[in-house]
């Protein structure tokens, strides 16, 4: 949604030609050759515009047609790398063994001898529906475009891509002083990589996408798509990742994360490949909420959906509401899913640093340091045995972790006469030789142990649960109050019964903040406990 320079002059839309749309036939030429029944075919634009036809909806619109004006090699590479557009020019003439050869060099990309000329087209069709909106020629406007352009990078195809349509529409209408600054929304359900790395700097485009993460494990399988990826240099919060972590998000879930996270900075069901559930209707509730941004200057641009009947019905609602239609109210009564709030409040978080209008704030964590133990005694092998809990030294601002930690340590050497150990370098070097980041790591591990291990020839070892804890949070500061916070431990109650069935009990911690992945850190736990056994098994 670009925001003209305040010199440019708008001419007012006639009622009758409210919503611009572009849609050529030319497009339909790009086709897969080396593949039965591709995801990516021409019949998903065919088919949605024959939807929007037999809705009525084509000929409310004001339809934009291209002739000989295509952009130029030189216009496309304001984007792309000059290699990157001259190898595309050159599938045109390839024959199909070599269409072939280049087909299989990019990721889930195809070529045939028209993909040129069709990626051409669609990017100088979005370019011109956006300058006719800029113009006031129209009030808004519906892309219908293929091949899509979201993953294609500066100097690559990839994921379907050739070139990246919305990312040259912006860059030339800001090039032109069309438009000083522009907001894109990405709702493909995958990763938009292409426009966030060319975005990535630039401080007058935000890039907000909602799509599925999975940790990384859903493409393009790429860690920048997390929350944290955030703007670069001079372009922090210009740049919002909405992770979702599996699939099933449904209406209310995108219609949440846009009343949470997109109005307030600017005042597809059934999919093969996506797997989760927004409805027509949810799009065009979508589609309807930012309207009320940028003085309805809105585009919408058809990128991903490969459910044929998904993709159209949902461009069916989408054109509707562009043209003014009331949008069909979406089901609202279940509320977001557990997955959708956590994600959300995670992102709100990460960018309040940079916009004050969300809430709660930022929270720093991880940098602190472990409250020290300062009383060693007896060495074994790397791990060393506190006899005194209560020397410790406390920074000023501790993890809570560490608190509940220190607080459960004591407690059960206090009571159940159990032993503080602490696994430290050099035994961690040993433990993690050849992965630098845990061997450089000084404290590991604490170990609370039951006075008969190191006598008994059978022993338990314990690994306990986090504690439950549980209160309210300051919906401005993020503000714990203490007053109503309770820490539920429901492992002591075990712990209790295997002592006083004298039982040998290792009860083990692992300090699992100095991970950054988490199959390393599961190997870490199971190195530990092996380390640990061996060490005092004796």
């Amino acid at each position: 949604m670009p925001t003209p320079p305040a010199s440019l002059p708008r001419t007012p839309p006639s009622s009758q030609s409210q919503t611009g749309l572009f849609y050529d036939t030319r497009m339909l030429a790009h086709e897969n050759l080396f593949q039965a029944n591709p995801v990516e075919r021409p019949d998903r634009i065919r088919k949605t515009f024959d939807a929007l036809s037999a809705a009525g909806l084509a000929d409310r619109c004001h339809r934009i047609k291209l002739k000989t004006d295509l952009l130029s090699k030189e216009e496309i590479a304001f984007v792309h790398d000059k290699e990157h557009v001259d190898r595309m020019e050159a599938t045109a003439a390839m024959n199909e063994a070599d269409l072939r050869i280049t087909s299989q060099k990019y990721n889930d990309v195809f070529v045939n001898s028209s993909s040129f000329l069709c990626a051409q087209v669609a990017c100088s069709g979005l370019v011109k529906l956006c300058e006719a909106v800029m113009r006031g020629e129209v009030g808004n406007g519906l892309a219908i475009v293929r091949p899509p352009g979201h993953h294609a990078e500066q100097d690559e195809p990839m994921g379907f891509c050739i070139f990246n349509n919305v990312a040259i529409a912006t860059k030339l209408l800001h090039k032109n002083g069309t438009a000083k600054r522009t907001l894109i929304i990405d709702w493909d359900i995958h990763h938009g990589n292409g426009t966030q790395k060319i975005f990535y700097d630039d401080p007058n485009v935000f890039y907000i996408s909602l799509h599925r993460y999975e940790g990384g494990a859903f493409f393009p399988y790429l860690r920048i798509a997390d929350a944290d990826h955030t703007g670069g240099e001079g372009a922090k919060g210009r740049n919002m990742n909405i992770p979702w972590p599996g699939k099933g998000l449904k209406d209310v879930d995108y219609v949440y994360a846009f009343n949470r996270l997109v109005s307030p900075e600017f005042q597809r069901r059934g999919d093969p490949l996506g797997e989760c559930d927004v409805t027509p209707e949810g799009y065009a509730m979508m589609t309807h909420m930012l309207q009320s941004l940028a003085d309805g200057r809105v585009v919408v641009c058809l990128e991903g959906g490969y459910n044929l009947n998904s993709v159209s019905q949902s461009l069916v609602k989408v054109a509707s509401v562009l043209l003014g239609d009331a949008p069909t109210p979406v089901h609202m009564a279940d509320g977001p899913s557990h997955d959708c709030i956590r994600t959300v409040q995670r992102v709100a978080e990460i960018h309040s640093q940079y916009w004050k209008c969300l809430r709660p704030t930022h929270v720093e964590g991880g940098s602190a340091e472990r409250p020290s133990i300062n009383k060693p005694a007896i060495p074994l092998q790397g791990v060393q045995i506190f006899e005194d809990p209560f020397e410790v030294t406390l920074l000023t601002a501790p993890p809570l972790t560490d608190i509940i930690s220190l607080h459960r340590s004591i407690t059960l050497t206090t009571t159940l006469g159990m032993r503080l150990v602490e696994v430290k370098a050099p035994a961690t070097a040993e433990i993690f030789r050849g992965r630098r980041e845990l061997a450089q790591s000084q404290r590991l591990a604490f170990l609370l142990c039951s006075p008969e291990v190191f006598r008994d020839s059978c022993k338990l070892c314990f690994d306990p649960n986090i504690p439950e804890n549980s209160g309210r949070l300051d919906p401005l500061t993020n503000v714990l109050d203490i007053s109503n916070a309770v820490s539920d431990d429901a492992g002591m109650l075990y712990i209790e019964d295997i002592i006083r069935n004298q039982h040998s009990l290792i009860d083990i911690e692992v300090d699992t903040s100095v991970f950054s992945q988490y199959d390393v850190m599961l190997l870490a736990v199971r190195e530990v406990v092996n380390h640990v056994w061996d060490s005092l098994a004796g």
